[in-house]
């Protein structure tokens, strides 16, 4: 255990010690990942929903993120094309995907 270059004195340093060790466990658990990250466990839906009822039709709009985002290798297949392999340039035919997604194409 390392010196402690300050020494707690009365009773109420005291319990500040503790309570700082405390936190540091504490934060030291939440620090450590709950799920393993990676392709298996990621899957974004591609649509984000919208509370307005009047736009866009079918009060969902495709979210650019999304659509920018998944077309790397390890994402669900009927997410977004294949965008290393076949799909290169799926997207430079609506360079406004948040508001022209409904023009992607695809083979």
């Amino acid at each position: 255990m390392k010196k402690k270059l300050i020494e707690a004195l009365n009773q109420k340093a005291k319990a500040i010690e503790r309570l700082a060790d405390g936190e540091r466990a504490t934060g030291e658990a939440h620090a450590q990942p709950r799920m393993p990250q990676g392709c298996t466990t990621i899957f974004d839906t591609g649509w984000e929903t919208n509370p307005r009822p009047t736009f866009p039709v079918g009060n969902c709009q495709a979210s650019a993120r999304d659509f920018h985002g998944c077309v790397g290798d390890c994402w669900w297949p009927a997410q977004a094309p294949d965008g290393l392999v076949n799909h290169r340039e799926f997207d430079v035919q609506c360079p406004n995907i948040a508001r022209d997604w409904r023009n992607l194409k695809y083979d």
